[in-house]
């Protein structure tokens, strides 16, 4: 069963924030855990492993200049 985009409190409080800014043109390596993107402009979580649409996402993606990494050890 896949885990929940939007994780409960408990599991929240687990949550290490890198805050790095990493370049789009780059590519986040997979680690142990789940990442999550946090798109600033928009305020919404986009996580890398459950995208629906990637040329959507990929464009999506491009508008910003930055993003936060949340990794959840689980």
């Amino acid at each position: 069963m896949a885990p929940p985009i939007f994780p409960p409190p408990i599991i929240a409080k687990r949550i290490f924030i890198l805050s790095l800014q990493i370049q789009l043109e780059g590519t986040v390596r997979k680690t142990e855990g789940i990442v999550l993107f946090y798109l600033l402009k928009n305020q919404q979580f986009f996580d890398h492993r459950f995208s629906g649409n990637e040329t959507k996402n990929k464009s999506n993606q491009l508008k910003f200049q930055q993003i936060f990494v949340f990794i959840i050890f689980v």
